[in-house]
């Protein structure tokens, strides 16, 4: 709550059109990512589309200090790849490389979120509250709690991890999960929000 306050200080938003969807996405270049991120934003966007009048999507990664911009060409690829695919069909941003406080102060404007359950989630679920959609491996839930129904987990049956050669540890596993999966969660969400 105190990061969110100070982070919202002096901050004023302009809410745009109610019928655009704002959402945020988050993704991971390196370990311990959906395998499916990029078709899977691709196609969950193309089945929201004929609901909205927009999409605003948010493309989240690496973290930067405070007051610091940094770069991430892993996280960065993976934008280009969306990009490259949503290319005309909605507006995308990049929150790549950005402080929390700027994160938060966005995230603050969004809709819902799409995000991995791990430290990728602590923006919108943990700071900004935000409804969303959580995925991870099998192993993996950073911030277990009691969460609203407009925050759903991916079912474990869906997920199919992908161990890292050579190392054994949770936190570093990617996974499979069908992109239907998400999308069925997200409309979920979306029905109880929108």
């Amino acid at each position: 709550k105190l990061v969110y306050e100070d982070a919202m200080k002096n901050f004023t938003s302009e809410k745009t059109d109610d019928g655009v969807l704002t959402l945020w996405y988050g993704i991971t270049g390196q370990k311990r990512s959906w395998l499916q991120q990029v078709d899977g934003i691709e196609n969950i966007v193309k089945g929201l589309l004929p609901n909205f009048n927009g999409i605003e999507l948010y493309v989240d990664g690496m973290t930067a200090p405070e007051g610091q911009v940094v770069k991430n060409a892993d996280d960065e690829a993976v934008f280009a790849k969306i990009t490259n695919r949503l290319d005309g069909k909605c507006n995308i941003h990049s929150l790549i490389g950005q402080d929390y406080r700027h994160k938060i102060q966005v995230c603050s404007t969004v809709d819902m979120f799409i995000a991995n359950a791990g430290t990728g989630c602590i923006v919108p679920l943990r700071f900004c509250k935000k409804p969303g959609v959580l995925h991870s491996n099998s192993k993996l839930f950073t911030f277990p709690d009691e969460y609203p129904g407009t925050v759903k987990k991916c079912d474990k049956k869906y997920i199919i991890d992908v161990q890292m050669e050579g190392v054994e540890r949770a936190d570093f596993s990617s996974y499979h999960i069908p992109w239907q999966h998400i999308f069925n969660l997200t409309a979920e969400v979306l029905n109880k929000i929108k």
